[in-house]
């Protein structure tokens, strides 16, 4: 007898970047993952891929190119992706929502600490925090026991404190003592010290992180920048990470190091993320509602311009359409000019989907007007009836034959019934010029 058994096993492919953070902490949870697997028959396998350093690319950065490649390619060679938690606006929108996979139980454990800000993105649980990098701000204890200082709590203390043991120092013959070093690097680790520079000015323990261009953040960087002025050496440099990250810590040293204010440097940080809108409001700008009034006042010019197509000294110079094709021209001519009113405001999908809508419509309206064609006489014989009857018009005393009546039987007489150009053959008589523009008139006007 032959026993076969099958066993069905769960394979799960993860990926990490040695460069990241949670590199040891994610290797040592799968470790140990895979053995209690293994020990409680769970037949499921974690197959971690560690990109390392030495096999892969040298920054983050690449790592981050490298998901942005697997996510625009829909690509299911990975189920787990350890990524940082700043790229979660970036990823977001291609992770899936764990509220739907794991138990409430399992997430309200994570969702009691720092995940409720880290891992959210749209309403979406997008991840679970593995680990969390911590700074630590260290004194050198024998210098304080030397000169009788206390541990330092403020910023103000820091700097009163700091400043008497360099003095002291100096005396000494000891220059090359630096009072304080705030690790602000070229580097991710400068644009971290920067956030804790100003999460550091929140009013609690308690309280939000500040608006980046609120006042804590305008006077921590005015403290960190004196506390450069009186304890510390220019920065030192290294290799960058992220185009954001770049951007942020050169603008911030360009107040801490250089010229700029905290308010214009902290204006520019915004920039770097702000969603820029047209809006009526002027205290940023005045643009918004000078658009809004040059174009209404276009719109309503015009609109009023329509009154020449009633006015007969202008009549003559419309003739190339009718008075309704002129309308409906100019519809759609106002239509694209006031899609302008879209932009007004914070952008949203349903703006840009009515704007999209919106030229379309009018470009419709404008463009068919050229495929559509009046009725156009290309060749017309006139008799003495005829002759008579345009005659009997222009005579106001005699009705004998309506303008209405007078058209239909030009219209009759063409072949094509269409009216581009007017002819006239008569065996007896010529048309006048005169009789002959009034003709033209009556067909305009009617049509």
């Amino acid at each position: 007898m032959i026993h076969i058994d099958i066993v069905k096993s769960v394979d799960i492919n993860a990926v990490v970047f040695s460069g990241n953070g949670a590199y040891n902490a994610f290797t040592e949870i799968v470790n140990e993952f895979n053995n209690y697997s293994k020990n409680n028959n769970l037949d499921i396998n974690i197959h971690l891929t560690a990109l390392l350093l030495n096999n892969f690319t040298s920054t983050l950065t690449d790592y981050e190119t490298f998901l942005d490649y697997l996510f625009t390619k829909k690509s299911n060679k990975y189920d787990l992706i350890v990524y940082d938690n700043i790229y979660k606006k970036r990823y977001g929108p291609h992770l899936l929502d764990l509220k739907n996979i794991l138990p409430k139980e399992h997430i309200d454990m994570y969702m009691k600490g720092i995940s409720n800000q880290t891992c959210i993105y749209n309403d979406k649980i997008i991840g679970l925090q593995i680990n969390i990098d911590v700074d630590f701000l260290y004194y050198h204890k024998n210098y304080l026991k030397t000169y009788n200082q206390k541990v330092p709590k403020t910023w103000d203390e820091l700097i009163k404190v700091g400043k008497y043991i360099l003095n002291e120092e100096r005396k000494l013959n000891n220059t090359s003592l630096i009072g304080y070093n705030g690790f602000f690097l070229d580097s991710e680790g400068g644009t971290c010290s920067i956030y804790e520079t100003i999460y550091s000015f929140r009013d609690s323990i308690n309280s939000p992180f500040p608006g980046i261009t609120s006042q804590k953040a305008i006077d921590a960087l005015e403290k960190i920048k004196e506390v450069k002025n009186e304890l510390s050496s220019e920065r030192p440099t290294t290799t960058h990470y992220s185009e954001y990250s770049s951007k942020f810590r050169e603008y911030i040293y360009e107040f801490i190091f250089g010229n700029k204010t905290a308010l214009e440097s902290l204006i520019n940080v915004e920039n770097l993320t702000k969603i820029h809108y047209i809006s009526l409001k002027t205290n940023e700008t005045s643009i918004g509602l000078i658009l809004f009034i040059v174009n209404t006042i276009i719109s309503l010019i015009m609109i009023g311009s329509l009154i020449f197509l009633f006015i007969d000294k202008f009549r003559y110079s419309f003739n190339i359409l009718p008075k309704d094709y002129w309308i409906i021209y100019l519809l759609g001519l106002l239509l694209i000019i006031n899609n302008f009113y879209t932009d007004i405001g914070k952008i949203s999908i349903f703006k840009c989907h009515l704007r999209l809508y919106i030229v379309s419509i009018g470009n419709i309206i404008m463009n068919t007007l050229i495929l559509i064609k009046p009725y156009t006489i290309e060749s017309i014989t006139y008799n003495n009836k005829i002759f008579q009857t345009f005659l009997t018009l222009m005579n106001k005393d005699n009705d004998e034959k309506t303008e209405k009546e007078i058209v239909n039987d030009l219209l009759e007489m063409a072949n094509n019934k269409t009216i581009t150009t007017v002819t006239t053959e008569s065996s007896n008589s010529s048309i006048p010029d005169s009789l002959l523009q009034k003709i033209k008139n009556i067909i305009w006007e009617t049509l």
